[in-house]
Formats: C-alpha cells, sequence, structure tokens
C-alpha cells in the first residue's frame, strides 16, 4: 500500500514546496518538478524523472550553485500501484455530480487521501494490486471524470497555481480501489509503437525550436490537439519541449484553451504512437532521407504522365473480387448513402445494422452478413445516454448477449457521440474555403488501429461546415469519406435527410439518390446509396396491413447502385417499443416478414380479432389434436373474452354474432357442418407487456403509437445460449474509440413466437378455402 500523503505546510513560499517535495519523497511518492505557477514538466525527461529518493529530490528543487530553492511545483507520478481519480468542477464539468451517479450505481468510494485542487476539483488516491495496468483516461466514467494511472501525473499538495494552493481534503491513508473500479481503469498494457528519434543528440537545438514556435505561431491549426502535437514534434523536439511551446505560443490563441494536463496527454500519445520519427520535418532528417533513398521518384519536364492504357484481357479470375461486408449495402474502400426524412428511424436502423454486423446476426436487420465485423458507430445528434437506451432496446429486442458483441475477446461495436464535442471531417478556414479537418487523419488512425470495418457516421449535415447547397464545397466533403474508406481499408456509411418535398409528404423519395437534400454533387461520389421511407397506403393494402399500423413499417429501396444491380424489392422493418430494465420504453426496429400465410391472412377488426383468438383459445382447451368447435363451444368462450375485454356493447351475443359473420365473410373461418366451426387463418401475435419480475401481462396499451413487443425476462441467461449475461464494464484511453456500451445488468428477453396453425393442417385448410 502507497504510504499517506501529508502536506508539511501549503505556505506558497519555495523553500516550503521543496520541503514538501522531500516529504513526500519519504513517504514512497515519485515526484519530479513542475514548472513554477503550472503543470508542465520543468526538467528535461519530465515524467520520466519522477524519483522517490530523497536527495535527489532536493537537489530538482535547489539552485546548482547557491543551493537556494527553486519555485517549482510539484508532480506525483501515478502508476506502479498508484490510481487517482480526478474529479475535475471546471469549465461547465460537474464531476462530483458524475461520482456521485458513479457511486449510486455501484458503491461508494472507500475513505482514502483526498486533495482538493484549486478550481474546486478533487483529486481521489487510491493503489491497486501490483502487476495491474491502469489506463489514463479523461471522462470515460462520466464528463468530468478522469483517471490518472501509468504514465500519468497528478499535481501535488503544496502546489500552487495563481495564488491558490493544493491542499489536503481528507488526511487517510490511500485506499484500495474497489472491485468494481478495477475491471473498468485497468486493462492490457499496450505495445507501443512509437518511432525513435531521428537522432536523439540533435533534438531541442535552438535551430528546431525556432521552427516549432514558428510553426505554432503561424501555421499551426486552433484545434486538433493530437494533430498539432505530431507537428511540432516533427520539427525535433523533445515531448517536454512540445508541451511548453504549445502552451506557450498556441493554447492562448485557441477558441477553447485546454488544460495543460490534456495537452501533456496529446503530446506523450503522439510521440506513442506516430510512424515517422520524432525530428522527421528537420532540414537533417530530410537530407538523410535523400541519402538513403534508393529509388527516388523523379519527375521530368518530358513526362509522359498522364498517358493513355491498354485494356487488360488477362484472366478475369485474376481480378480481386470486392471486399463486401454486407453484400450489395457495405464494401471496403467504398462509401453508402443512407438518405431518409425526419423521424423515419434512420439512427434505429444504423445500429440495428451496426449490432447484425458486429454479432454476426442476419436475423438482427434481415440481411445477409457472412461473418463478425468490426462497425464503429458515431452520431452527432443523439446524447451518450440516448444512444445508450436504443443499444440496450436493439439488445434485449434480438437477444444480444454481451459476448456475442466481440471478436476473439476485442470489443466488436463502437459507439460514440458528437452531442457535447463534434466531430468534424471538413471546416471553413478563415478564408473561406472548405478544407479537411485534423479530425480525418485521426479518425483513420483510430479505424486502423482498431481494426474497424464499417464507419458509419449520423447525420453528414453535422460533419461540416460547407454549403451544403453547393457542388463544389459538397463534392469535397464526399471525397473526405471516401478518403477515409480507402485509406481505412473499411466501408463508410453516411447518413442524410431528404429535401423537403412539397405539401410536406415523404412519399415519392423511395428508390431516388436525388432526393438527397442540397447539392447534387453528393450522389455522384457514393457508389451506392439506399432510401428509407414510410409504407404507402397501396403498399398497405397489398401487404394486409391495417390503416391504423401502416405508420410502424418503413422500407430500404435501392436508389443507386454502380456495383451491384438494382434491387428488385423493398427491404422491410417494423418498430416496435421495448420496454428496458429502467422502466423507459425504447423505441427499435426488427425485420417484417411478409410471408405467405401473412398476406393471405384477412385484415380483421378489434373486435374480429378478439372473437379469432377466443376460437383458438377454445381449441387449445379441448385437446392438442382438435381442429373444430361447436358453436356453443366457440361462443362460451367468446363471452368470457368480451367480458374480459370490457366491452361497452349492449348486447354482447348480437355483437358477437356480427362478428363472427364478418369473419365468415372474410374466409377467416368456415361452417364445415352445421353448428361446426373451422378457423382459416392463424391467430394473430398477442401483445404483451413485461414487468420488472418478467410477469406477461396482455393488452397493455402502446406507448407513444409504438406497439409493445412480448419480452419475457431472463434474468440468468441470453436465449441464444447458456451463456451468462454479465460483462465486464469498459475503459478506454480519451481519444480513442469507446467500444459499446454493454449495461451488464440488462435484462435479457425473447419474443413470444405467434401462434400459428400447425404446418400440416395447412394443405387441408388451403382445400378447404378453395
Amino acid at each position: 500500500m502507497q504510504p499517506n500523503t501529508k502536506p508539511v505546510s501549503e505556505a506558497i513560499h519555495p523553500e516550503a514546496r521543496r520541503r514538501q517535495a522531500v516529504a513526500l519523497a519519504k513517504q514512497g511518492r515519485r515526484v519530479f518538478p513542475l514548472l513554477p505557477n503550472g503543470k508542465t514538466p520543468a526538467v528535461e525527461g519530465g515524467l520520466t524523472r519522477a524519483t522517490s529518493d530523497p536527495e535527489r529530490v532536493h537537489r530538482f528543487w535547489s539552485e546548482a550553485f547557491s543551493g537556494d530553492p527553486l519555485d517549482y511545483n510539484i508532480g506525483i507520478a501515478t502508476g506502479e500501484g498508484l490510481l487517482v481519480v480526478d474529479v475535475d468542477n471546471k469549465n461547465g464539468k460537474n464531476g462530483s455530480l458524475s461520482l456521485e451517479a458513479l457511486e449510486l450505481r455501484n458503491d461508494d468510494l472507500p475513505l482514502s487521501l483526498t486533495v482538493r485542487t484549486p478550481t474546486g476539483g478533487e483529486h481521489i488516491y487510491l493503489t491497486t494490486p501490483e502487476g495491474v495496468y491502469v489506463r489514463n483516461s479523461a471522462s470515460t466514467l462520466g464528463e468530468g471524470l478522469d483517471i490518472r494511472g501509468d504514465g500519468g501525473y497528478v499535481v501535488a499538495p503544496g502546489s500552487v497555481i495563481d495564488g491558490k494552493a493544493y491542499a489536503v481534503a481528507i488526511d487517510a491513508e490511500d485506499a484500495s480501489a474497489p472491485d468494481w473500479l478495477l475491471p473498468v481503469v485497468s486493462g492490457p498494457r499496450p505495445v507501443k509503437t512509437q518511432a525513435p528519434a531521428a537522432n536523439d543528440d540533435d533534438l531541442d537545438t535552438p535551430e528546431a525550436i525556432a521552427r516549432a514556435t514558428d510553426y505554432l505561431v503561424s501555421r499551426a491549426p486552433l484545434h486538433g490537439t493530437y494533430s498539432v502535437a505530431n507537428g511540432v514534434l516533427d520539427y525535433g523536439v523533445t515531448i517536454e519541449t512540445a508541451c511548453g511551446l504549445m502552451v506557450e505560443h498556441w493554447n492562448d490563441r485557441r477558441p477553447e484553451p485546454r488544460s495543460e494536463e490534456h495537452i501533456r496527454e496529446r503530446v506523450q500519445h503522439a510521440a506513442d504512437y506516430r510512424h515517422n520519427p520524432i525530428g522527421s520535418s528537420s532540414a537533417d532528417v530530410e537530407f538523410q532521407h535523400e541519402e538513403i533513398d534508393q529509388k527516388p521518384i523523379v519527375r521530368t519536364d518530358d513526362d509522359e504522365w498522364p498517358k493513355p492504357t491498354p485494356t487488360s484481357c488477362s484472366d478475369p479470375a485474376l481480378i480481386p473480387p470486392r471486399e463486401w461486408i454486407v453484400p450489395a449495402l457495405l464494401a471496403r474502400t467504398f462509401v453508402t448513402a443512407l438518405i431518409s426524412p425526419g423521424g423515419m428511424g434512420k439512427t434505429s436502423l444504423g445500429l440495428a445494422l451496426g449490432h447484425a454486423i458486429a454479432t454476426g446476426r442476419p436475423d438482427v436487420i434481415g440481411v445477409a452478413v457472412p461473418s463478425q465485423a468490426k462497425v464503429w458507430y458515431w452520431n452527432q445528434e443523439d446524447d451518450g445516454a440516448e444512444l445508450r437506451r436504443r443499444n440496450a432496446a436493439i439488445r434485449q429486442l434480438h437477444n444480444i448477449c454481451p459476448e456475442q458483441l466481440h471478436i476473439d475477446g476485442d470489443p466488436a461495436l463502437f459507439v460514440d457521440s458528437g452531442v457535447e464535442r463534434p466531430l468534424m471531417i471538413a471546416t471553413r478556414s478563415p478564408g473561406g474555403a472548405i478544407k479537411t479537418a485534423p479530425e480525418v487523419k485521426r479518425i483513420i488512425e483510430q479505424i486502423k488501429r482498431n481494426g474497424i470495418d464499417v464507419f458509419i457516421v449520423d447525420p453528414l449535415v453535422e460533419l461540416h461546415e460547407a454549403d451544403e447547397n453547393n457542388n463544389k464545397e459538397m463534392a469535397s466533403v464526399l471525397r473526405t469519406l471516401r478518403e477515409i474508406a480507402v485509406r481505412g481499408n473499411c466501408a463508410v456509411m453516411v447518413v442524410a435527410h431528404t429535401r423537403k418535398p412539397a405539401g410536406a409528404s415523404s412519399e415519392g423519395h423511395s428508390g431516388d439518390v436525388n432526393s438527397w437534400r442540397g447539392a447534387g454533387s453528393q450522389g455522384g461520389v457514393v457508389r451506392l446509396a439506399y432510401t428509407l421511407d414510410r409504407m404507402t397506403q397501396s403498399e398497405a393494402n397489398a401487404l394486409k396491413v391495417r390503416p391504423e399500423d401502416r405508420s410502424w413499417y418503413t422500407k430500404l429501396d435501392s436508389a443507386k447502385h454502380n456495383l451491384t444491380p438494382r434491387g428488385a424489392d423493398p427491404l422491410w422493418f417494423k418498430s416496435v417499443g421495448v420496454t428496458i430494465a429502467n422502466g423507459e420504453q425504447v423505441g427499435a426496429i426488427q425485420p417484417a416478414n411478409f410471408s405467405a400465410a401473412d398476406l393471405a391472412r384477412p385484415v380483421l377488426g378489434p373486435l374480429e380479432e378478439t372473437l379469432l383468438a377466443a376460437f383458438w383459445t377454445a381449441i387449445r382447451r379441448k385437446g392438442p389434436f382438435e381442429t373444430v368447435l361447436t358453436t356453443a363451444e366457440w361462443m362460451a368462450e367468446a363471452e368470457l373474452a368480451w367480458a374480459k375485454s370490457g366491452s361497452a356493447a349492449s348486447d354482447p351475443k348480437e355483437s358477437i354474432r356480427k362478428s363472427r359473420h364478418a369473419l365468415e365473410k372474410k374466409r377467416a373461418v368456415k361452417k364445415v357442418k352445421p353448428n361446426q366451426w373451422l378457423a382459416l387463418v392463424p391467430e394473430a401475435a398477442e401483445v404483451t407487456e413485461v414487468d420488472e419480475v418478467g410477469r406477461a401481462e396482455v393488452g397493455s396499451p402502446p406507448i407513444g403509437g409504438l406497439p409493445l413487443l412480448p419480452l419475457p425476462a431472463l434474468p440468468s441467461r441470453c436465449w441464444a445460449g447458456e451463456i451468462g449475461h454479465d460483462a465486464p464494464p469498459f475503459g478506454y484511453d480519451s481519444g480513442q474509440v469507446a467500444p459499446a456500451d454493454v449495461e451488464s445488468d440488462a435484462r435479457q428477453a425473447r419474443a413470444v413466437p405467434q401462434r400459428r396453425l400447425d404446418p400440416i393442417l395447412w394443405p387441408a385448410v388451403r382445400m378447404l378455402r378453395r
């Protein structure tokens, strides 16, 4: 266990801070100096110079010749058994509230050393078992809740920022991190792919610092910390120098300045995962590359490029096939557009598609999914909580276990919201031109690092600053998406809106790529396009859908098919309401399969459905092989059903008689002999709702116009197999792709199958219907 941190003094005099640093080292803390009145490491090597040797610490804080104390703040290296929960309460963040919510869902953090920060936040010190690797993260556990672990650091008590000191709020021993927290923040130690410096001895030269400073002052974009950090490192400066230069010359020029900790994390991350050597833009490195390049590409004045290439007549079998992830829908290196009016269910479809691909289950969406693949879904309209609700509804509706959302132990579905921090792929420069945003490079890096196969962005209008009616600008935006697909070797799906039609009707958009709102050039860049639209009245009539149910159905039509033949039939979906574990009803979609039996079934009114259900109930009471009821048997069951439904009919028997006559007229039942009846169509699906303990109740009214889905709860296993549904929570580094939040307490459920007439009896029924 780490020893307690007890401040010697909260005075701001340099001597007090030197004594404090030495005292912390004696207690076992690994400390190192930070810049005066700041949080950035003050010495070359920074965090790597952290030590618990009191003599070395004293020298760090002493002037070399006079021995006078230096006015350094104090950093404490985290990791190697020390974890710090950083509760941030500034810049609109309320980490204390997030911590309270986290503790309510799990358990309270133990009483442990707690340091109060000058901005009203807290640092809560906890210990971890030997050998546990703790990832640094920002807001992964909740808004304003950061984790400082291996490779991170915090500002120690006794340090001073703008005259305000970091002070101990709770003087206690470091407590052990609770069991519920460790799985969230720990993980395998990453394998770094850091490119070495071109020449470590040539870093931080006056020329390199001057060039990096000029870049930050005159050319660096004012957003994208990671991208700017890579640019600074290219000039041949160390991580510590890059941090200091960015804080001094760049951060204050940003519209929203970042914290020094944030900049430090991004610079470290850029150094860890860069592919080119540090200093790759320096003149020396450029010269070295020219020397070792064995086959330089030289473009002379007489170069004939571009020149025509004769067509190849080689064996077509040697042509590489397209890499379909979902046949006819998503292919690597290509962009697919999903075009739809607002409120049609684009988000539900996108998330359901993501679950289908991540699990490799075609039944989720009703399309062929040859194998599991990794999906990253980014939504700019719904916040993280709403996306978690939608995901919970999809998993409950389709009986998806957390284990099914993994490939070889790695997360297969990643879901992120851009509500609080929007993702931009194209921005407008001060001169007015549209340019590719620095985030695009990071998107491609994340796609490669996480092995993403499908990248879904929703909606297009929120991803750029271009004029959506400008052909040139929108073509540039779509080409950026194509660049992501090609360089990331993935399929990209972009969700877009249709233009507003005359009369505010969405009909007429189906299968028309030109219904895409804005510039017509957009449709020219994508190779595949589909429209999502509501069922029309004529389609409802043909598919035997009741008028009041029509709004529940949507269809996916092919609108552009450069890579495939045009599909003849649309793919149908039905919207349903799913009551998730928190008691809310959330909309989700499922495939709507209009089978031959469904199409043969006539459209029945509510009383007719009730009477038909009474027939089948009486049949089941009578025996397993019975098919015929007498009039008396049927009417007895019908009167019970009428009474149970609370029918307001003044004469129930007359109401039953009229409904029976309607069923006979619609050929739903047939009188085979005097006073003997046979049902010719199956019973409709029951409408049920599951209460908190899993008991199904019949007849619950729909909420928000959505039909309730029958979902009996399975509290201990997934219906798809004897698989436990408890899953470890996830915690991922800040700036990385976040896996979909698989709620371990979500109820696993299955839909009650519709009651159908035994297939053995259908030939006899067809004969009677003739």
